[in-house]
């Protein structure tokens, strides 16, 4: 990214953070100042990519039905690591629809992000209800879904490939 002729920037957390700094939402930054807040919103982050890293391997996978079987293995509630570690965001997560906290957060922004692209139909063998059964995380990609810029924005994607599980 390059902002005003600046130098180019890189590398997608950062980005994420750095403009997470700058975007307000309901009056605060995505990205708190309180050195503790920021590292929550880190942390719960860093935690999804847990998961993201568990599913990466499955892209070298050359059979169709061995790797659909793989990801299926790994959301398998109790047992899959994705699911494990999903279970375990899920637990500490708030239960009023922001990951953590009354405020949105950058947390709360990667969480809407995050679960719908599990469950969007990119990754072949997960079905769009893969993470319903976090009622944490749902709440909050709810909640993020429900804010107008969020609405317009996919309101204007009616008709594209997998716009009713980004909306929802």
């Amino acid at each position: 990214m390059q902002i005003d002729g600046e130098e180019q920037m890189a590398q997608t957390k950062a980005l994420f953070r750095f403009l997470a700094k700058q975007v307000v939402v309901e009056g605060a930054t995505l990205y708190p100042e309180d050195p503790f807040a920021a590292f929550k919103v880190d942390e719960f982050i860093d935690a999804f990519e847990d998961v993201r890293t568990k599913i990466v391997p499955s892209f070298a996978i050359k059979d169709q039905a061995e790797k659909e079987a793989f990801r299926k293995a790994l959301f398998e509630p109790g047992k899959g690591d994705c699911a494990l570690i999903l279970a375990k965001i899920n637990a500490h997560a708030g239960t009023n629809g922001h990951i953590f906290g009354n405020d949105f957060s950058a947390a709360d922004i990667w969480c809407f992000f995050f679960v719908n692209f599990f469950r969007c139909g990119f990754f072949d063998g997960l079905s769009g209800d893969v993470c319903d059964s976090y009622p944490n995380l749902m709440a909050v990609t709810t909640k993020v879904g429900n804010l107008p810029a969020i609405k317009a924005y996919y309101g204007a994607k009616k008709g594209e490939a997998n716009y009713s599980v980004w909306a929802q």
